[in-house]
């Protein structure tokens, strides 16, 4: 999951993901945030790191899965 700062230029985030091993799944509009898949063969925290190094990045994370409770 990854949020890119709001003065980011939407046109740009395309080309970034695809130079970052990644690719849309699904973005959520109201939050500004990409559900993103690897494609590039790196660890989830490999990835994150390397987002996580960009200004252009509010954060980043992976997807956390949650479980209900019985």
């Amino acid at each position: 999951m990854v949020k890119f700062k709001s003065e980011f230029p939407k046109e740009r985030i395309p080309p970034l993901l695809e130079e970052m091993g990644t690719q849309v799944i699904r973005v959520f509009d109201n939050l500004g945030v990409y559900h993103l898949r690897i494609t590039s063969g790196e660890s989830t925290e490999a990835v994150i790191q390397k987002f996580s190094l960009l200004k252009e990045i509010e954060y980043a994370e992976p997807n956390y899965k949650r479980k209900g409770l019985n």
